[in-house]
């Protein structure tokens, strides 16, 4: 009986309405409204979650970590070119953020352009070569890209960096094994 007394649902919880009139050119960092979101997104609240992230982007534009989490919303939808246009802005915003660079090559890949991917996974490794992750994405795109040779070789490269991600390199000898 407690819990039923006390049970509540997020999807019912509306954000304070932000009177933007009121508020004005002021720059305020929309830190409440992004953390719901992000909760609400955790807990599978999509739906609130936008709404949360639209508040967010009228009150501060430029936050790219509002721009990556509404694109990995849109990417669990398979909404893929607008996950896109979300994880470019993001790393236009913030491309020091190598989460950014990630999301952009996967929605690339995602949306069929394993070229884009490519280039993109390869700005990654330049940038952080010392990321194994990096280099098992980039091996990842090129098996998908039918470039076999750079894949194995560079999956040696991510293999050196971290020897116990072995499920990784299965997964990537399984695109090779099933296109050859």
């Amino acid at each position: 009986a407690m819990i039923q007394k006390h049970q509540w649902n997020p999807e019912d919880i509306k954000g304070q309405v932000t009177d933007l009139r009121r508020l004005g050119p002021v720059s305020a960092m929309p830190t409440q409204q992004f953390y719901r979101a992000y909760t609400l997104e955790t807990l599978g609240f999509d739906d609130a979650a936008l709404d949360e992230l639209n508040t967010v982007m009228k009150i501060m534009p430029d936050v790219a970590s509002a721009y990556q989490l509404r694109g990995k919303i849109f990417g669990k939808r398979e909404d893929h070119q607008r996950a896109f246009e979300d994880f470019r802005l993001a790393c236009v915003l913030a491309p020091e953020e190598s989460s950014n660079w990630y999301n952009l090559a996967l929605a690339y890949q995602n949306l069929g352009d394993v070229e884009r991917a490519v280039e993109n996974y390869e700005v990654i490794v330049r940038v952080w070569p010392d990321e194994a992750k990096g280099y098992f994405f980039l091996a990842k795109a090129y098996a998908l890209n039918k470039d076999y040779a750079s894949a194995v070789s560079t999956l040696g490269i991510a293999r050196q960096l971290d020897p116990r991600v072995m499920i990784d390199i299965l997964k990537i000898g399984d695109i090779i094994f099933n296109d050859g």
